[in-house]
């Protein structure tokens, strides 16, 4: 199986330290794992008639695994779990704000990791910044009895040198878990479940702005995906943004993009190589099987993009794609069809500097001040950014309907109602006249509704909306970032 890894991903270079610690923690609760609470009795391995029963079983690219002992831990809200194997293989995983939630082993707060045969100096680790995935569900969460119940799914990644100092990197998929009444040793802290809607891991609590997702159909059959992996890097300089969602089995469909690509449609290129370079476009399909990855086959592909925001984040498409071996070794072709994902790969995007550039008949407009005001109009609110340069007496202003969503709008000279999109020119303040749109265009890229921050293009003809002027500026390469609360 084929994995990708970052060598420049920001996010592993960053919270390097914190994952670290997150693996000390992992390997003291393993050992401490093989000599207490020993599973007794059969274990279940559906749900029917599970209850009271304790279990900790997955499996392992497929092969079953059994925990013979588990332990877990509850330490100042944060809850460790292992399960030791009969062979001493291992399952730990790590979750931060412990309740009744899903959360994310992607992320560095909860990482999960398997030990083949309890090697503790090379673990495979979920952890997304080296190429995991995955899901836990805690079902139940019991404090008066100190026992937790639930579900997990995980993709771990290693890296292995061989003896030509070459280093390469291995997967394993771990899923179908289930662990069931597994009692935890309360450490220190309060014995007590958090609220899901507080927890960060468990996905977010502002209903403004909606979780990821992804969906898509491989060979007419709808690809159900347990995680959904967003990651910036930078690979030989180069800003990337790598979307990967993967399903229960370990099937993977990924997308790469060059973070400054921006709004519209593009055509997959084909690639030579099964694993991508990371400095350009790039869809791939893996089965989680063993299979090659299946990238998109010489025009066979497109995707457009909707919204596309380098600072907030947020990026929405639909994509479609056949997907082949480019070496030829395997000779399987799938169709990845019906595709679409909304994500958000900027944690916290409050908080922007805000900036409005154009080109005023060819040359640049850089106001010295940016204002953004509020005002209704017939039922509608209008946003109106107002810029001016002093030094050169210009001024250009943009007005919008505050509930506008991404997409390209046509410029009107006027607003009668509220919903119309005009541009301003002033070329003189104070001395000479404004001229309006007519005609012109307003793309906005992103808008973060949470923070109110959104990113536009623009371009206009501006011309004396009363017919006493002829003179005719174009505007042109405009662009803006604001925030509007």
């Amino acid at each position: 199986m084929f994995a990708f890894i970052t060598k420049g991903n920001y996010i592993y270079m960053k919270k390097t330290y914190l994952f670290n610690w997150m693996l000390v923690a992992l390997l003291s609760l393993t050992f401490f794992a093989c000599d207490n609470e020993p599973l007794e009795g059969e274990f279940i391995t559906d749900d029917e008639g599970s209850e009271g029963q304790v279990q900790f079983t997955a499996l392992v690219d497929g092969v079953p695994f059994g925990a013979t002992s588990a332990t877990g831990l509850l330490a100042d809200g944060t809850l460790f779990l292992s399960g030791v194997s009969a062979t001493g293989d291992v399952v730990s995983i790590v979750v931060q704000s412990a309740g009744e939630c899903t959360y994310n082993l992607g992320n560095v707060s909860n990482p999960a990791q398997f030990l083949l045969n309890g090697d503790v100096t090379n673990p495979y680790v979920s952890f997304s910044g080296i190429g995991g995935s995955g899901t836990i569900t805690v079902s139940a969460f019991d404090a008066t009895t100190s026992s937790v119940t639930g579900t997990f799914s995980f993709i771990g990644a290693r890296e292995v040198t061989d003896g030509n100092g070459d280093t390469t990197t291995e997967t394993v998929a771990v899923t179908q878990g289930v662990f069931s009444n597994i009692t935890y040793e309360l450490q220190s802290g309060a014995n007590e479940a958090i609220e899901c809607d507080t927890d960060e891991g468990g996905g977010g609590d502002d209903p403004t702005e909606p979780d990821d997702t992804f969906f898509a159909n491989v060979d007419g059959l709808e690809f159900v995906d347990i995680t959904i992996e967003t990651v910036e890097s930078t690979i030989g300089g180069e800003p990337m943004i790598n979307i990967t969602a993967t399903n229960s089995v370990g099937a993977k469909i990924r997308i790469d993009v060059p973070q400054g690509l921006g709004v519209g449609t593009y055509t997959f290129p084909p690639v030579s190589d099964p694993i991508s370079d990371g400095t350009q476009l790039y869809a791939y399909f893996n089965d989680g099987l063993g299979g090659e990855n299946l990238t998109s086959a010489p025009e066979s592909g497109t995707i457009t993009f909707t919204q596309f925001g380098t600072v907030t984040g947020k990026l929405e498409a639909t994509f479609s794609f056949t997907g082949e071996d480019p070496l030829g070794v395997d000779p399987s072709v799938v169709a990845v069809t019906e595709g679409s994902f909304a994500v958000d790969y900027v944690d916290n995007s409050g908080g922007v500097t805000e900036t409005f550039t154009a080109d005023v008949d060819g040359l640049t407009y850089t106001p010295e001040s940016i204002e953004v005001t509020q005002s209704p109009a017939g039922e509608n609110d209008v946003i109106t950014i107002s810029t001016a340069n002093a030094t050169t007496n210009q001024g250009l202003n943009i007005s919008f309907p505050k509930d506008i969503v991404p997409g390209t709008y046509t410029m009107s000279q006027g607003i009668s109602d509220g919903t119309e999109v005009v541009g301003l020119y002033n070329p003189d303040v104070g001395v000479a006249g404004v001229f309006a749109s007519s005609p012109g265009t307003l793309t906005v890229i992103s808008y973060e509704t949470a923070n109110g921050i959104i990113e536009a293009t623009f371009s206009f003809t501006a011309t004396d909306p009363l017919g006493l002027d002829d003179t005719i500026y174009e505007i042109t390469n405009g662009q803006f970032v604001v925030n509007i609360d």
